[in-house]
C-alpha cells in the first residue's frame, strides 16, 4: 500500500489578523488527514502559508511517528538547512529557470493525492498551482474560501 500524500501551496505574505486563524484551520484539516491515513506532506514553497503548514504538520508528527515531511528543492538551495527541516529532500528537475517555480508546482500536484491552499491573490504561484490542481480534477481545498 503507498502512502497518501498531501501537500500545500499558498500566500507568501499572510495578513498578520489571520495568522492565528490560517494556523488553527491548516492544522485542523491535517488532523483531519492524519485521521484519513494520510503519512506524507510534501512542501515547495517558502512564505507564511508553508511555515503555518510546517509548523502544524511538526506538531502532529510528535503525536504520529509514521508522518514524513517532503521537500522538492527548485535550484541548488540550502540542502543542509532543509535537511534539519524535512525528512525527504527530491533534487531538482532539470527545468529553465524562467519556468521553474511552475513545473515544480506541477510535480508536487502530481504526486499528491490531495492539496491544501490559502490563495486569496488572483495572480501568482499559488493561484497557478490551485488552477494546475483544478484542471486535473485533483481532490483540493482553498482555506481562504472555507
Amino acid at each position: 500500500m503507498t502512502n497518501k500524500s498531501c501537500c500545500f501551496f499558498g500566500q507568501s505574505s499572510i495578513n498578520f489578523r489571520n495568522r492565528e486563524i490560517v494556523f488553527e484551520s491548516v492544522y485542523r484539516r491535517i488532523e483531519t488527514l492524519i485521521k484519513d491515513g494520510y503519512t506524507d506532506f510534501t512542501f515547495g514553497s517558502w512564505g507564511d502559508f508553508a511555515a503555518a503548514a510546517r509548523i502544524a504538520v511538526s506538531l502532529q508528527k510528535k503525536f504520529n511517528l509514521e508522518i514524513k515531511t517532503v521537500y522538492y528543492l527548485i535550484y541548488s538551495e540550502n540542502a543542509d538547512e532543509l535537511r534539519e527541516k524535512y525528512d525527504t529532500l527530491i533534487p531538482p528537475a532539470q527545468m529553465r529557470p524562467h519556468n521553474a517555480l511552475a513545473r515544480r508546482g506541477q510535480a508536487i500536484i502530481s504526486a499528491s493525492d490531495y492539496c491544501i491552499f490559502y490563495v486569496i491573490n488572483q495572480t501568482g504561484e499559488a493561484r497557478r498551482a490551485m488552477e494546475y490542481a483544478k484542471s486535473f480534477d485533483k481532490p483540493y481545498v482553498n482555506l481562504a474560501e472555507v
